[in-house]
């Protein structure tokens, strides 16, 4: 079995004051830099030790009980740029390629139930994890 740290919060770029960056530039650089709200962030075995502040409210933990870590990686994907021909380089346009919405997919009072117990973890079905460019 493996478990998913998903981000339950968006996180943002944000350009430095005097900063010529265009809208579209920042843009860009928060899809591409940002972890967003729903974001599988990263994979670990079943029963691993989380940080201390991987919980409620700004993370939360799911688990996908028949699936495997090395199964679990491709969730971890990024949305990648068509390489360059002349660097020979490929540019991260979307930071994760999948999402689990947990707040589409787990009642009310399944949150209320974790937030009360932060290390508590939810298995969830694998059909539940979305991928963000079918959108």
């Amino acid at each position: 079995m493996c478990e998913f740290l998903i981000k339950a919060i968006d996180a943002h770029y944000t350009a430095m004051p005097g900063s010529t960056e265009t809208e579209a530039e920042i843009m860009a650089k928060d899809l591409a830099g940002c972890y967003k709200e729903d974001d599988i962030i990263s994979v670990k075995p079943d029963g691993s030790n989380w940080g201390k502040n991987e919980c409620l409210p700004k993370f939360l933990v799911v688990s996908i009980p028949e699936m495997t870590v090395d199964d679990g990686r491709k969730y971890c994907d990024k949305v990648m740029s068509a390489v360059d021909p002349i660097t020979g380089r490929a540019d991260i346009l979307i930071r994760r390629k999948y999402k689990f919405d947990y707040k589409k997919h787990l009642t009310p009072a399944k949150l209320a139930s974790i937030k009360a117990n932060p290390w508590y973890v939810e298995p969830i079905e694998e059909s539940k994890i979305e991928d963000k460019t079918q959108e």
